[in-house]
């Protein structure tokens, strides 16, 4: 404007020429914005609000690990809040808030600092399942461990991981340590099973099996498997040791190979507990 007012003699297209600017940059009169809003409706409650109402529900939580979506139906159930999930899931994740980062509540697992071996043999015994893959789909291991010398006392193979399998693990146990199958045998020594949660082991089926030999149940604590640790460092023993079994293809193969190992582990495996 002011070269214009020097020189009025000068066409807009001169001056715009001069001062190498575009045509629509001398049209635009709009005042220029410092900092542009989005556009669409605003949201009656700021980030900032949304942030500290997220963390004073994290702080006591109905549940555990609920994601950005379901925080979001409890913003706005208990304290009244809408926001959007998408706008929730950006103020959470940026603050590390949800489900797996690091600023985020997670329920306490037990620590397991007890003792789980035993003085005498028969005393406790610990059963679980392994899964192999082989060259015939998956199968399953169901061992039973003595927690007195992590001795084997018997094992089960299937291609299935059902109850009545792991009922038939027990029953060759109980025959090989005690000679036969009969109710109340294993009474007398009073027997405990530890194993865990598992469908196997919470089965009415299973119960009253083990009820029915005289073994007493002793379940490990949940997401503890150090309280059934000495069945379950056997199985990464056998999956380290038996590194061809995932080319087995019949059935019958993979028990002839898990009876060689089981029967090698119990004679010469070198345990630091037994010096």
């Amino acid at each position: 404007m002011e070269l214009k007012q020097l020189r009025p003699e000068s066409t807009i297209r001169q001056i715009l020429s001069v001062t190498q600017l575009s045509m629509g940059a001398w049209y635009d009169k709009r005042q220029a914005v410092a900092v542009r809003k989005k556009p669409g409706p605003k949201a009656g409650i700021s980030d900032a609000e949304v942030l500290e109402a997220v963390k004073a529900y994290l702080a006591d939580p109905v549940f555990y690990m609920e994601g950005y979506k379901k925080i979001k139906v409890r913003l706005k159930e208990e304290k009244g809040i809408v926001v959007a999930k998408e706008r929730l899931r950006r103020i959470m994740s940026t603050h590390k808030l949800l489900c797996k980062q690091e600023n985020r509540t997670h329920p306490e697992r037990y620590e397991h600092n007890g003792k789980i071996l035993t003085c005498r043999p028969n005393e406790l015994w610990g059963m679980d399942i392994k899964e192999f893959r082989t060259g015939i789909g998956k199968i399953y291991f169901m061992g039973i461990t003595d927690h007195y010398n992590s001795e084997i006392k018997r094992w089960h193979v299937s291609v299935k991981s059902t109850a009545k399998e792991a009922m038939e693990a027990i029953r060759n146990a109980v025959r090989n340590e005690f000679g036969q199958v009969s109710h109340n045998i294993c009474q007398v020594h009073s027997l405990k099973l530890r194993v865990d949660h598992g469908t196997q082991f919470d089965s009415r089926d299973f119960d009253r099996e083990i009820q029915f030999l005289g073994i007493e149940k002793s379940p490990a604590f949940v997401r503890s498997p150090q309280s059934n640790g000495v069945i379950e460092r056997f199985h990464r023993t056998l999956k380290e040791q038996l590194l061809h079994i995932g080319s087995i293809q019949q059935l019958e193969e993979a028990k002839e190979k898990v009876s060689e190992f089981v029967t090698k582990y119990n004679q010469k495996w070198l345990l630091h507990g037994l010096g």
